[in-house]
């Protein structure tokens, strides 16, 4: 609504309180619908359980918050580092009875909500909303407090990643209680395909894994209990005998969501028996590998062929538990990252594949290549850098994210004719503010990749093909373009830290 009217006060013989009420056409029907009371139901829960002598009034009827709720969990949360106010928080998630709009509410000490922003996290199956309390949001613009997602690093982004990790961890201990529940179930209507208790230590984690799939899978089987029974037999049996494939196999018969093959795995890998078919599979990988590397090495036939030691290297660079667990065998990425290899190697790389030297600081080197080998193939995972600043223009509150984070084309701007490489001009509302010069350091090739990410993910027609690539549609996640921006940022940070601190191209033979 975009015009409303405050009237004054009036005397009254009823008990004092606030009438709102709208006027319209077709465009108030989605107040008579009963979503409408579930939403400004879970907005109010907090407030109104706080002080019960409140009444809130909708079209004729109390909201009840208590008669609406199924289940709801409370934490302290520790107020953050550096805050104004030393108070803790205080984080309620509420679970519904019937489908609510999910959402985090910043609340003020009195559990009024000031904002709402969405949860952040995954929960398949639940209708939730979480509020929560701290006193470090009374002082903060209302409007400003709603684009706290994009604030810079401080105590407001601290205590909001803190009740996200809180949310988390409800959801994963309240999976675990449902799946419990629904095992109960099923030993009560006899389709449960385990009589006796585990007999050992195998069977205990088979058992925990069978309840992992099924209570997964369940919502995907027919109502009938001799079909559930069925299924749970057939998978019980494909536990025993091949339990690495059951996860492709309840894929491929349920067809699951992302979100339930994400939460599978997650189950899976906590459970025992995904660890003993992991070591074992490893145990015999390691086996036949030694035994064709002894082929390899001592065979009349292949001795000739694998005595370079360029050879050796590439077969062993991935398997650094040959020589102790502790080793990392990364040197190649080490060395390709070091100025002094580069400069010294810069007319042999322009025509022909790196060469690997034998240098002397050989552990140093793979130190290096270990870490900038894990930086680089998880920069989706590094931590946006908090250092860049999110500028906003011409925005609302009630901006869908999908408006205000698309991007199309992004751009440094100029400054009398000089290109400033400290701001990214994102789209018509969103500019990425104080990015370090350092961080264009880390090259791709001619450019940085900070640059590379700047040309990769715009809106463009291929001119042969006709195809649209449009990176918005790359990711489900509205802000995926613009926090992969300030992930590189971190990333470049973290490689030229790293390429700084390189030791000394010190090689030791360079005859071949």
């Amino acid at each position: 609504m975009d015009e409303f009217d405050i009237g004054e006060a009036e005397p009254t013989t009823e008990p004092r309180g606030t009438l709102c009420e709208a006027f319209g056409g077709e465009d108030l029907d989605v107040l008579a619908d009963e979503r409408a009371r579930s939403s400004l139901t879970a907005a109010f829960a907090t407030y109104l359980e706080k002080y019960p002598d409140v009444r809130i009034e909708y079209d004729g009827r109390d909201l009840d918050p208590a008669a609406e709720q199924l289940h709801a969990g409370d934490y302290v949360l520790d107020a953050p580092s550096g805050g104004a106010s030393g108070e803790p928080a205080r984080l309620r998630v509420v679970e519904w009875r019937r489908p609510v709009p999910r959402a985090l509410f910043l609340c003020d000490a009195e559990g009024m909500s000031r904002a709402q922003l969405k949860p952040g996290i995954q929960a398949p199956g639940f209708e939730f909303t979480a509020h929560l309390s701290w006193s470090g949001f009374e002082d903060v613009d209302s409007e400003q407090l709603a684009f706290t997602d994009w604030a810079p690093d401080g105590p407001l982004t601290e205590m909001l990643a803190a009740a996200r990790e809180q949310l988390r961890a409800h959801f994963r201990a309240r999976v675990d209680q449902r799946r419990r529940e629904q095992v109960a179930e099923w030993r009560r209507d006899g389709i449960y395909p385990y009589a006796t208790d585990p007999a050992d230590e195998r069977e205990r984690a088979e058992r925990e894994t069978f309840d992992a799939v099924a209570t997964t899978v369940f919502r995907h089987l027919p109502k009938s209990k001799g079909t559930r029974r069925t299924t749970f037999a057939l998978l019980r049996s494909v536990l025993s005998h091949e339990p690495s494939d059951v996860l492709r196999i309840a894929d491929e018969l349920f067809a699951l969501s992302k979100q339930e093959r994400d939460e599978l795995i997650r189950l899976l890998e906590r459970t025992t028996l995904s660890a003993l078919i992991k070591a074992s599979t490893a145990v015999a990988d390691r086996i036949d590998f030694l035994t064709a590397l002894e082929h390899l090495v001592f065979a009349p036939e292949t001795k000739p062929r694998v005595k370079e030691r360029d050879g050796l290297h590439r077969i062993l660079e991935d398997r650094c538990w040959v020589f102790g667990e502790e080793y990392a065998l990364h040197v190649s990425d080490g060395l390709l990252h070091s100025p002094a290899y580069r400069e010294a190697y810069a007319a042999d790389l322009k025509k022909s594949l790196p060469r690997i030297p034998k240098v002397r600081a050989f552990r140093a080197f793979a130190e290096a290549g270990r870490r900038l080998s894990e930086l680089h193939i998880g920069y989706e995972s590094a931590k946006p850098f908090g250092g860049v600043v999110i500028s906003l223009n011409d925005t609302r509150p009630d901006m869908p994210e999908a408006d205000l984070f698309r991007v199309t084309k992004m751009k440094m701007p100029k400054t009398k004719g000089v290109q400033d490489r400290t701001r990214i001009v994102y789209n018509h509302h969103i500019t990425l503010e104080n990015i370090p010069e350092e961080a264009y350091e880390y090259q791709l090739g001619a450019r940085s990749a900070i640059e590379w990410i700047i040309d990769r993910y715009q809106v463009k027609t291929d001119p042969k093909s006709g195809i649209l690539n449009d990176p918005n549609e790359w990711s489900e996640e509205p802000r995926y373009v613009v926090d992969l921006l300030r992930r590189i940022v971190t990333v470049s940070l973290a490689t030229v830290e790293i390429v700084k601190h390189l030791p000394p191209l010190d090689i030791i033979d360079d005859a071949g």
